[in-house]
């Protein structure tokens, strides 16, 4: 029976993305339906849970979110929340739809950073 952390590597090494640079882990459906479920996870991310699969570990998606391997549309929201992006067009769903979309390798926490840094 396959682990948790072999359930993603499995599915980013069948899928190519779709969205650009890198291997990732993406899934549209679980974005749109904006909760906790597991909707992205970087190609860094992916490396590193490959090194935990091989150490004999697994995580719960629960905990894959929590230790920052993986994202889900309410943790993309929390950091864009958190990060007090100052716009009166976008909404907080808005900037994370984009950050989402554009995301093809990197931890969103860098597209977020990049984002902050751009605004100055």
């Amino acid at each position: 029976m396959a682990t948790n952390i072999e359930k993603y590597l499995k599915w980013a090494s069948e899928n190519n993305s779709p969205y650009g640079n890198g291997v990732t882990y993406k899934n549209d459906d679980a974005f749109k339906r904006e909760n906790d479920e597991i909707c992205y996870i970087s190609e860094d991310a992916l490396d590193d849970l490959e090194d935990l699969l091989n150490e004999g570990k697994d995580l719960t998606d629960a905990e894959l979110i929590e230790q920052g391997f993986a994202e889900s549309y309410n943790s993309i929201i929390k950091q864009v929340i958190d990060a007090e992006f100052q716009s009166e067009e976008l909404t907080p769903h808005d900037i994370a739809e984009d950050i989402y979309y554009n995301a093809d390798w990197a931890y969103i926490s860098t597209y977020i950073y990049e984002m902050r840094f751009n605004e100055d």
